[in-house]
Formats: C-alpha cells, structure tokens, sequence
C-alpha cells in the first residue's frame, strides 16, 4: 500500500482538550463531541460508568462508590488513566472501524504549557493509537479559528480566556512571538463567586449553577438587576431559594479581572514598539467561554485603551482553527511551536 493512498484514507481528528469541556473535530464529520471533560468510575469494580455530560449530570447525585473525575486541570493532564479512558471511548464512538487506521491527531495545548506537559499529552494519544500527534498553542489555534490571517508580519493580539488556564498572546508571522499565562481562570472565578455567596447568603450553590449566574448578571457593571437561584443552606443543609444581587458580586467580579488586566499590561511592556503599534491599530480579540463574560470586552478597552471585540463563537474557535490547521497540514507545520511524529 503507498503512502500517498494511506494519506488520503487515514483520519483527521482534531482535539481541544479543556479543563472544562473536550471537543473533538473529525474530517467529514465536523465537530462530533462537544461535552464536559468528566468520566465517572465506580470505585469497586473500577469500571466506567459515564463520561461527559452523563457523568456531569451525576454530580452531587450519586452513592459514595462512585466517583466523578475532573482528569484534566489548568490544560494539564491531572489524571493520565481516567483521562485515556474516557478519549478511548469517544474516539471508538466518532471513528468506529476507521480508529484501525491510525487517526493523524492535533490537540490544543496552553501556549505556557512544560515540555513534560506536553509530552504527557503526546504519549497519550499515541497510546491511543494514533499516527502522528500534533500539538498548537490554544491563541494560535483561537486567532486560526477566528480567521485572523496569522501568516502577516502585523502583530495580532489573542486574550484567550479559559477555564483552566487564561493566556494572552501576540502572534506576527504565523507564530507567537510573546505570550503570559495566568491560572485565574473560569474556574478560579467560579470558586471566588462561590465563596462570597456562601459568606453573604449562606447558601453553598453548585459550580454549575454558579457559572450559569456569571454569564447572566452584569457583574462589571454592577445594577440593582437580581438572579434567583436554588442552593444549600449550610445551617440546615436542607434546599433553599435566594435572590442574588448583582451589587454583592461586584467587589469579587472586579478583583479578578484586575488581574487579566495586569497580565496584559505586563505583556505589552515586553514586545516591540512595531508589534505596540499594531496592537493600537487592531485591537485584541477575546476567545474562550469567559469572554462572554458581560462588559469585560468594554472594561479592558477602557483599562488598556486598546479596542476589544470578542470573536464570534468564542468558545468553538479554538477547534475551528485546528480544524483549518489540520486541513492545510503541509502549510501551517512552520507556524506550529511543537511537533510529534510516530518513529
């Protein structure tokens, strides 16, 4: 069998791994998996009992022999096992017989990621069967999938904002030249909130429940606007319903995104007046599900003066630009930091 023909048959599949979510691109397929990154195990038999949404759904649910599994943290990999076994499951499942040939795989990794990072995310996908393995920086994947022409040598500025890890990156010639990385992320934000609501209401809310409260109210711009929601009251232990004020949040909600200001100011004092001004002239473009947090796109552009947008579908564009990166492989392999072939 030639090589040329084995290219063609072999699969495409394009991974971003999340600390909250997983997608999975396949060629011909699309985008085909699109669920939390959690799996649940029994602890006695050691088996699986669910993965993605089936086990997020088991959460605060289940009998103490079952465990859910949060397997990858801050875009690393936590939890190698549990982690393989639940990208074996939906690998079988969006490439049935053709997971024989070998899939060629890019998955998206944090651009500050170690190199023992990195390699722990190779091995596994190779132990998984794959032919090569690929890795991209998630704010080249996310300016890719926004369809910023990275291949100019004008400067473009990335704030990729995630649940695990946020990073901020300039990219001029189709790689990153400058990048900073911060955990305050979407889940840092989530316990934040979480804590003031226990101290204020003394009500204990559900994370997920909390990220759902975060997207709703203009936590930046504080209103009398109000959110009910259910929780625990931690006197009682017993469920209860409270109203949360958008105004009680605020204090929290701002000290946050303090920081993702001074990660940016930061930096911006490290790149080259050339790529300065074309950042002044562009803009920065805000990726990932916490970008759609309410007034942040205005609140930095004030703070930074710098003209903010967020990119459209922000939470799809890092897999949309793996796709595109795997579709013209040949053509995007210089602007890759990282490469992993078989052999």
């Amino acid at each position: 069998m030639s090589w040329k023909f084995l290219s063609q048959i072999t699969p495409l599949l394009g991974v971003d791994l999340g600390t909250s979510r997983t997608r999975i691109w396949c060629q011909s397929k699309g985008v085909v998996i699109d669920q939390p990154t959690m799996i649940a195990t029994n602890t006695r038999t050691q088996k699986v009992i669910a993965i993605g949404q089936d086990a997020a759904e088991m959460e605060g649910r289940v009998q103490s022999q079952i465990k859910l599994h949060h397997p990858v943290k801050n875009g690393k990999i936590f939890d190698a096992n549990t982690v393989k076994a639940m990208l074996q499951i939906w690998l079988q499942q969006v490439l049935g017989l053709r997971y024989l040939l070998s899939p060629v795989v890019m998955v998206s990794v944090p651009a500050g990621c170690t190199q023992a990072s990195r390699q722990a995310i190779i091995r596994t996908f190779y132990q998984l069967g794959a032919r090569e393995v690929h890795t991209i920086a998630q704010p080249l994947a996310a300016a890719i999938g926004a369809g910023v022409p990275i291949a100019d040598a004008s400067g473009t500025l990335v704030f990729h904002l995630g649940a695990g890890v946020i990073e901020a990156g300039v990219i001029s010639l189709g790689s990153l030249v400058q990048h900073q990385s911060s955990q305050l992320a979407g889940d840092y934000f989530d316990e934040v909130l979480q804590k003031k609501i226990l101290s204020q209401y003394q009500t204990k809310l559900s994370l997920e429940t909390i990220k759902e409260l975060k997207h709703k109210l203009p936590l930046l711009n504080p209103t009398n606007q109000t959110s009910t929601v259910v929780g625990r009251s931690i006197n009682g232990s017993v469920p209860r319903e409270i109203e949360i004020k958008t105004i009680d949040l605020a204090n929290e909600a701002k000290q946050v995104v303090v920081g993702y200001g001074e990660l940016l100011k930061s930096l911006l004092t490290k790149i080259y007046p050339e790529l300065s001004a074309d950042i002044l002239d562009k803009g920065m473009l805000l990726s990932g599900e916490l970008a759609q947090l309410i007034g942040l796109d205005y609140w930095l552009a004030d703070q930074l003066r710098i003209p903010t947008a967020v990119v459209e579908n922000p939470g799809m564009v890092v897999i949309e630009g793996i796709k595109t990166a795997l579709e013209n492989l040949n053509d995007f392999k210089q602007s890759f930091g990282y490469q992993e072939t078989a052999g």
